[in-house]
């Protein structure tokens, strides 16, 4: 997903910039003996890692723009906007009855009441017919006079008609078994899909409202406490990590909270 892919290239990408000083600043530290080497190289390995997997999100977000950009037969490049995340989450409203005018269903039903059509059809087959007939008549070379024929058509072979009635109701048997068992399919699938909407609107709001934010705050407060010497390499390099896998871990699950959202709108009178 574009948007996602997009953002977790921007996390990787201020890291890349912020590890690129910290390597040029411990090489200096180490040249003037400030540091050992293995802190040295420590911070340098981390640096490469986190170059390696900007790279690999760039990658990512050129692919997913590419596949974008595949709908449109135009020149121009598209994008998604830089717009907050807020603009993109707001929960689904569940209708209870939603299912019951969905268009797998009134495929089924249609079938139905078309093999209930046929049925009728057949059925007349073995009622009496009236027939009737009018014209004109001359008598004597005498214009002016009408006849006119009633008659009762009965059917006195049965068994043909009767065949292809017998047909037809198992038709509609067929029929009305298939409609259940779309029913049931489609109220499986819809808790599938909703329990799944759930699960990952839960995770990113907690990411969102708790995990991210801290985070953030984590990133930030270890790179700056390094720099003045607060804290040391090793305690650096973890709380670096540790943020930076919680901060991609929340995009992963905002694009799992996206995906599960289009799959729901799909069986909600609310998608259009």
């Amino acid at each position: 997903m574009l948007y996602v892919a997009k953002n977790k290239f921007e996390v990787y990408d201020k890291l890349d910039s912020v590890f690129r000083d910290i390597e040029r600043a411990a090489k200096i530290r180490l040249e003037t003996e400030a540091t050992s080497k293995l802190e040295f190289l420590a911070t340098a390995n981390q640096a490469n890692k986190v170059h390696i997997e900007r790279e690999q999100a760039y990658r990512d977000y050129l692919s997913a723009l590419q596949r974008l950009n595949l709908w449109f037969a135009n020149d121009s490049l598209f994008t998604v906007a830089d717009i907050p995340s807020e603009q993109l989450e707001d929960p689904l409203n569940f209708v209870a009855d939603s299912l019951r005018s969905h268009p797998l269903l009134d495929i089924s039903a249609q079938e139905v009441e078309v093999a209930d059509a046929i049925i009728r059809e057949r059925r007349s087959q073995f009622l009496p017919k009236l027939q009737g007939q009018y014209g004109r008549q001359e008598i004597a070379g005498q214009s002016g006079f009408y006849t006119y024929q009633v008659g009762i058509k009965i059917p006195l072979f049965f068994a043909p008609e009767l065949g292809r009635s017998q047909s037809a109701k198992i038709q509609k048997d067929i029929a009305k078994q298939n409609y259940k068992e779309t029913q049931l399919k489609l109220n499986n699938e819809y808790n599938r899909v909703r329990a799944q909407y759930l699960k990952w609107y839960d995770s990113w709001k907690y990411y969102r409202e708790e995990a991210l934010p801290h985070a953030t705050e984590q990133r930030k407060g270890a790179i700056a406490a390094y720099r003045e010497g607060a804290i040391d390499y090793v305690s650096f390099l973890q709380n670096v990590k540790d943020a930076i896998s919680v901060e991609v871990d929340s995009w992963n699950a905002f694009g799992q909270y996206l995906e599960s959202r289009y799959q729901l709108e799909y069986y909600l009178k609310t998608s259009k």
